[in-house]
């Protein structure tokens, strides 16, 4: 029998729902107004905290629509907070022209990032279409990471001339080795969905069709382990991660200007 979809929460830009012991939040588009917009980051955040706080939800399951986390959206964004040059596809004597925005964006995907690695809860990611930098690296925030077919990963700051934000400098490194991060970070504008496979941080290449149902699915199997296993598992493992508040607050008091 199909288990039945409670709605939390929902709007333009972006759902929460329960299946079964698993929360969902899908981001559908303006995910830039997400992080930056104040009452629309904190009704994201209270959904996050409402998961986290359920002792019904045992998984949170992060999703997106295909273009919600792609360059158009972050191109759009970029050009009302810098002013810049372009030459070709290469951005050039950036200047911020909306450091609130600019500062809101950094902070409160920093936060989120954060709520992230510390939560009790399994976080799995669900990745469809382009993937900027920030969300490249808020991705490898989560416990486990699907993508389907279409997945490619944009390493936009190369093109835009700014720092790579989402905390990818942290996490790339701890799976892939300092060396094969810092070719991607300076050299790479795109990182593959079979490329990913291959490095590791993908751990699985889901079918476009379904892959919602499949997601769940897995998930589900995984839970069947038991919440002490995954509970203390998780623990350990982000051990690993014991620096990243350190490493927000540099980014923050050293790069959110540029």
């Amino acid at each position: 029998m199909e288990t039945q979809k409670e709605t939390i929460y929902g709007d333009k830009d972006f759902q929460c729902y329960k299946i079964g012991r698993i929360g969902v939040i899908k981001i559908i588009k303006n995910i830039f107004k997400i992080v930056t917009d104040l009452p629309e980051s904190s009704n994201f955040i209270s959904v996050m905290n409402d998961l986290e706080n359920d002792k019904t939800v045992d998984a949170i399951l992060l999703l997106n629509e295909k273009e919600s986390l792609g360059n158009e959206e972050y191109l759009t964004y970029m050009k009302q907070v810098l002013a810049h040059n372009e030459m070709g596809k290469e951005w050039s004597n950036i200047e911020i022209t909306n450091r609130k925005t600019r500062t809101r964006e950094l902070v409160i995907l920093n936060t989120i990032i954060t709520k992230i690695v510390l939560s009790e809860k399994l976080i799995v990611t669900g990745l469809r279409g382009e993937i900027v930098t920030p969300f490249f690296g808020a991705a490898l925030a989560t416990d486990i990471r699907f993508a389907t077919e279409d997945v490619v990963f944009l390493l936009s700051h190369l093109q835009m001339n700014i720092h790579p934000s989402g905390a990818l400098p942290f996490f790339l490194p701890r799976y892939i080795g300092h060396a094969k991060a810092s070719q991607i970070l300076f050299n790479r504008e795109k990182v593959t969905v079979t490329e990913a496979m291959e490095l590791g941080i993908i751990q699985e290449i889901l079918p476009i069709e379904n892959y919602e149902e499949l997601c769940i699915e897995k998930i589900n199997r995984i839970l069947l382990k038991g919440e002490n296993v995954i509970s203390c598992t998780k623990k350990l493992l982000n051990f690993n991660f014991e620096d990243l508040d350190n490493y927000l607050g540099m980014e923050e008091c050293n790069y959110i200007r540029r």
